[in-house]
């Protein structure tokens, strides 16, 4: 027998080139199936847990991860369709959980889905349609039957509609619902210390008070504000100049977080500071809960769509925390001239960093603070007015000018 290694090569290349082309189909999958799941998750982020979203999803599942099977000339009711049957909504309720933990479910769960994906392959008649018609009426159908299923998940067990977590999200958003203050201030208030809890719980009225004179404010109900402890304290400690870090509002949730992380607040802060923050509870509080404020009245899209500049959003919320505050312009002169903010800044807040300059710096806050004070109590602007995209900051100058008249 004469042996042709030329022969071998070309058979050796070619199923090489063969399992290569099926790895990278299903590498495909892979990445479509994390692409369906982060849609997915973006979909809750914006729109909640309601009917509307697990049909959204449910549809968004078959376009993406049982696209053959609505692609294929089979029929709705054939063994190749199978998979558009499964309810988009239950990877909702497994797979999410399942993404944040990645462990074994993860693995196995990504297999059951690259095979539903692939269901449709080993039947015959699988040449693609082009006739909308047909595929119209396939959406059509699943579609009503994903929105059945969310329906009948909804009156059966409603408790599938709780918020889930998703991928991205902090450790430090997470919080226990049974641990939940019986505050008197009418928010939802939620902590990880009972003693801290109870210290907190003295300013929450107060803050309320502040948020009622907003028209912006709709109401206690829907606020919810969480005392938690920061992941990494000593990373507070090198970033508190920023001011960022004693509290954050995640604005997809709309739920306000203060970090009550046993440090040194005397000597973690700048030298000068706010008179407000010399009650840090109650000023980082009204700050927080007035982000969460204007984010519920104008909507998440407005919020994730940045259609309402930073510096108006933190100007607004250190405004509400100063409330009763710098009666007297000279003392508003002193912080400013204190703490060096420049000209820049000051006509431009969380807008003028450099390339360097990771993190706002606490003269953004200054400036937005005292552009925020200008426009709303010297010229008699309104809220709504100061939150629309015509209205622009002073020039420094005329700030100055401003802070300097009698």
């Amino acid at each position: 027998m004469i042996f042709d290694r030329d022969c071998l090569t070309r058979y050796v290349l070619y199923k090489g080139l063969q399992y290569l082309k099926i790895i990278f189909k299903y590498l495909f999958e892979i990445c479509l199936v994390f692409l369906f799941d982060t849609m997915m998750l973006f979909i809750f982020a914006l729109q909640g847990n309601n009917v509307f979203t697990y049909t959204a999803v449910g549809l968004l599942y078959l376009l993406i991860v049982g696209r053959r099977a609505l692609w294929s000339g089979h029929d709705i009711f054939s063994k190749a369709t199978i998979s558009c049957f499964v309810p988009g909504l239950l990877f909702c309720i497994i797979w999410t959980p399942a993404l944040v933990s990645y462990d074994l479910v993860l693995l196995c769960e990504l297999m059951i889905l690259v095979g539903l994906a692939r269901w449709p392959l080993f039947f015959q008649h699988n040449k693609i349609s082009f006739s909308w018609k047909i595929f119209a009426k396939k959406i059509l159908f699943f579609f009503a039957l994903q929105t059945g299923y969310a329906v009948s998940l909804y009156l059966i067990a409603p408790d599938y509609f709780e918020s889930l977590l998703y991928p991205g999200q902090l450790s430090v958003f997470k919080y226990d619902l049974e641990k939940k203050y019986p505050t008197t201030s009418g928010i939802q208030f939620f902590y990880d210390d009972l003693e801290v809890a109870k210290r907190l719980d003295k300013s929450l009225p107060e803050a309320i008070s502040i948020l009622e004179t907003s028209p912006l404010y709709k109401g206690p109900e829907n606020l919810i504000l969480i005392q938690s402890s920061y992941p990494n304290p000593k990373e507070i400690m090198k970033n508190q100049k920023s001011g960022t870090l004693l509290g954050m509002c995640n604005l997809l949730n709309q739920s306000s977080y203060y970090f009550t992380d046993q440090i040194d607040i005397d000597n973690s802060l700048p030298a000068i500071f706010y008179d407000s923050y010399k009650r840090l509870d109650y000023a980082v509080i009204t700050h927080e809960l007035t982000h969460q404020m204007v984010s519920k009245y104008y909507g998440k899209w407005s919020s994730l769509l940045l259609s309402i500049d930073t510096w108006k959003h933190e100007g607004y919320a250190e405004y509400m925390a100063a409330t009763g505050y710098y009666s007297d312009k000279n003392h508003l002169l002193k912080i400013l001239n204190a703490n060096d903010v420049s000209d820049e800044t000051l006509e431009n807040p969380f807008s003028s960093r450099s390339e360097k300059e990771e993190e706002s710096s606490f003269t953004d806050y200054i400036a937005a603070l005292i552009q925020t004070r200008y426009a709303l109590n010297e010229k008699k602007c309104s809220v709504f007015d100061f939150f629309k995209n015509e209205y622009k900051p002073a020039s420094a100058q005329e700030i100055r000018e401003w802070l300097r008249s009698e």
